[in-house]
């Protein structure tokens, strides 16, 4: 039951016309990170400048480079060069494959209908393996069914239309990891650093002596440290929605806020532990404790945000 004088609780929105709106306005309200812009720059790059050469060559297979540019831009999740690598270039074998394929088929379309047809469902389980296979498998059937409306003419012809997406997917590669690197998840490493450091200045709160501290022991330490984890909670939260798998740098960005989330509660503990010391020694050993765990966490906090 509710205390009495409190606002009754938001009634869940009533009809699909209710859900609707609610999804309008969440999806209105500003992101804790902002938009990527650098990345979408860069997809655009990836897809646009192979359409413009081939427009100014005459080539108009050069098509398939655009789109081959713009699916392996988007296998990009960030971190490590080579998880980045691999990933890119599983996706370019995909959808190559799938260009060469379905170039194939197309001068047989009673074939070719119930071909897609299973591509898509074996393209669907791929996701049992995970959101990047998912993904991979989702790009691979567009470009299936792309490269089947695509003219083509003969088997010479369809190897053709698989080099032009390879060579998109180079570009697009190159692009990535050579020319134009985005640091997608620098946002979340210095949310993730902030904690670390409103960690420590709540640690080094509760090592002050009871004479230097002013009021509860850390307590106006303790809420800059909770919203500091919050924040960084929401941070990767947005980070990670809509990216179409995970990669080894978010993982171990989401291990690190929980356990800041961990020494958080930890602290508040040891917090009421101290209040409660009867021997001074006590008390002095674990404020010394405290003290270098301060240190230790601002050690950590440098260490995430040089990416060590």
């Amino acid at each position: 039951m509710p205390p009495t004088g409190a606002p009754p609780p938001p009634a869940p929105p009533a009809g699909p016309v209710g859900r609707l709106a609610a999804s309008l306005r969440a999806s209105a309200r500003p992101a804790p990170v902002p938009p990527a812009i650098a990345a979408g720059l860069r997809t655009a790059t990836a897809t646009v400048a192979p359409l413009l050469a081939g427009h100014a060559l005459g080539i108009p297979e050069a098509m398939l480079a655009g789109l081959g540019g713009f699916m392996v831009s988007r296998a990009d999740n960030g971190g490590a060069y080579r998880s980045r690598a691999a990933a890119m270039a599983a996706q370019a074998l995909a959808i190559a494959f799938a260009a060469v394929a379905g170039a194939l088929l197309r001068p047989w379309p009673a074939a070719a209908v119930p071909a897609v047809l299973l591509w898509t469902v074996a393209a669907s389980l791929a996701r049992a393996y995970g959101p990047a296979a998912g993904t991979t498998g989702v790009t691979a059937t567009v470009m299936f069914v792309v490269a089947i409306s695509t003219p083509s003419a003969g088997a010479a012809s369809a190897l053709q239309h698989g080099g032009w997406v390879l060579v998109g997917a180079a570009w697009a590669m190159l692009l990535s990891l050579a020319l134009w690197p985005v640091r997608p998840y620098r946002p979340g490493m210095l949310a993730v650093a902030a904690c670390y450091r409103a960690l420590a200045d709540y640690s080094g709160a509760l090592a002050l002596p009871p004479e230097a501290a002013q009021g509860t022991r850390g307590g106006a330490a303790f809420l800059p440290a909770r919203q500091a984890v919050e924040a960084a909670r929401a941070t990767l939260a947005a980070i990670r929605r809509g990216r179409s798998g995970e990669s080894v740098r978010g993982e171990r960005l989401l291990v690190l806020l929980e356990t800041a989330d961990r020494v958080l509660i930890n602290r508040v503990a040891r917090g009421d532990v101290l209040e409660g010391a009867a021997a001074e020694g006590e008390r002095r050993a674990a404020e010394a404790a405290l003290g270098a765990l301060a240190e230790e966490l601002r050690g950590c906090a440098a260490r995430v945000e040089g990416e060590g």
